[in-house]
């Protein structure tokens, strides 16, 4: 009887840390969660107790978790090669990014190209940097995403589908709905249903549930799901890499130490590349010097009604 009990015991407890796990492991993965990873330097203290602190900014494009996760090794790589220490200030929407950058809040800020353009005007930001792609090139794609066993192959099989988008101050939530219908002879009556979602990865996750036939997010994100469900059938025209900017105000000296740190790396380089190993895909290749001639094209379509602001 004893022993009964004593197996008893120890199968409610097997099924107890099951539980738990599987618990933890969905946390883990799931993009809606509000649990932020610790968002404390993976630097000892010890490193960084007589640096002067420098927050740095990032869009909302995914959610807290992830953005840590990518972004967070980032600010390690300038607090190990700069006399500053850095760290991440998230915001609730791209919009409020760019403002933080103005009112100094932070120095400088990861910004979307779509934001960038329709707001450096407005709050006098200044483009320093930008990524390289894969390909060595400052450019990325938005791409237009479905299941692998969907039936959607063209534009035009988009008819009466579910669309799902993301954020509306992002790039690759306008330029299908806003300029790739036209171009294709469609228009939003054309689909069931357009529905924009915070997070690029929150689109991939609705098309995986089945409750969107097809979205359009960063090719970046896109890659990440390729044989995992996700199958690219378009992309966008090459549109110039979401931006670091900085503000009329932000410190100069700041300002060059981390164009320095960024440009130093060599993407070629093996020891460097093992450094931006963890990083978010879309800055581990390296970055060129950007300016504000480099958006222009995007402003046209703009200022052209193509894509509404």
């Amino acid at each position: 009887m004893i022993r009964i009990l004593q197996i008893t015991f120890l199968l409610m407890i097997l099924i107890f840390l099951l539980f738990v796990d599987i618990n933890a492991y969905k946390r883990a993965l799931d993009i809606n969660t509000l649990i932020i990873e610790n968002p404390n330097d993976s630097l000892s203290i010890s490193q960084n107790k007589d640096k002067q602190i420098v927050y740095f900014g990032v869009v909302s494009r995914f959610s807290p978790h992830i953005i840590y996760r990518g972004y967070q090794p980032v600010m390690d790589y300038l607090s190990q090669n700069t006399k500053y220490h850095f760290k991440l200030k998230l915001s609730n929407s791209y919009e409020e990014t760019a403002s933080m950058v103005a009112n100094n809040e932070v120095e400088a800020a990861f910004l979307g190209t779509f934001i960038y353009v329709t707001t450096r005007d407005k709050y006098n930001l200044k483009c320093i940097l930008k990524p390289l792609n894969e390909g060595g090139t400052p450019f990325f794609n938005s791409a237009l995403v479905t299941t692998d066993t969907s039936s959607i192959f063209s534009f035009n099989d988009l008819r009466g589908k579910k669309l799902a988008l993301p954020s509306t101050q992002a790039f690759s939530g306008n330029w299908l709905p806003m300029y790739e219908l036209r171009r294709n002879n469609l228009t939003k009556s054309d689909l069931s249903a357009i529905h924009h979602f915070p997070y690029h990865h929150m689109v991939i996750r609705q098309i995986l549930r089945g409750n969107f036939d097809a979205g359009v997010v960063k090719d970046r994100v896109a890659r990440e799901f390729i044989d995992k469900g996700i199958r690219i059938f378009a992309l966008s025209d090459p549109v110039p890499g979401s931006p670091i900017v900085v503000g009329l105000n932000s410190n100069a000296e700041i300002v060059s130490a981390i164009t320095n740190a960024f440009l130093t790396i060599n993407p070629k380089d093996k020891k460097q590349k093992q450094i931006m190993k963890n990083w978010d895909m879309e800055l581990s290749h390296g970055f060129i010097k950007a300016n504000y001639n480099d958006y222009n094209p995007l402003v046209k379509l703009l200022e052209s009604g193509s894509i509404e602001k």
